[in-house]
């Protein structure tokens, strides 16, 4: 069990596709006890109309990935695409494709992760969009391999933060 404090937690361990241990399976009552927390979160009109779809079945697991594979193929292509985006800052340039390197080893170990977690909110909200503007989300549960995290490049806050007007 890792010891970092909330700040630490939250600053540092963002997405960490490459280091998931994927030969190590997670015990229910680690699930469990996420979902607890997760339903602390606050939610329009205390609606609580969140559900989670839990996911260790392999061949369950095959199936998503085969479909997570599909939408990432999709996504590669786009302008929008982490990898496409255009940065002068040769740090930030680096960044995106470190970011399309880890999502890329996601999409082709997705199978591999012990764990899926499915959240699902009613009622559906994707109702009359199209396919490509609906969002899934499927959050990939494992272990992680070591410990050295650290807080990712971002911009200085003086160029994000705005009081009073923007």
């Amino acid at each position: 069990m890792l010891t970092l404090s909330p700040r630490e937690l939250l600053t540092t361990t963002r997405a960490v596709r490459k280091r998931l241990d994927l030969t190590r399976s997670v015990d229910r009552k680690v699930i469990e006890e996420c979902i607890t927390i997760a339903q602390q979160a606050p939610n329009a009109s205390n609606m609580q109309n969140w559900h989670f779809v839990i996911v260790g079945d392999s061949n369950k697991k095959a199936r998503l990935a085969k479909l997570f594979r599909k939408g990432w193929e999709t996504y590669v292509n786009r302008p929008n695409a982490a990898g496409n985006l255009k940065f002068d800052d040769p740090r930030r340039k680096a960044t995106q494709l470190k970011i399309m390197s880890s999502a890329q080893y996601l999409a082709e170990h997705l199978k591999e992760v012990p764990i899926h977690v499915i959240p699902c909110v009613t009622p559906r909200t994707d109702l009359g969009q199209t396919v490509a503007t609906q969002r899934a989300a499927l959050i990939p549960v494992a272990y992680t391999i070591g410990t050295d995290f650290r807080p990712a490049l971002r911009e200085p806050i003086q160029k994000v933060m705005h009081w009073d007007r923007w």
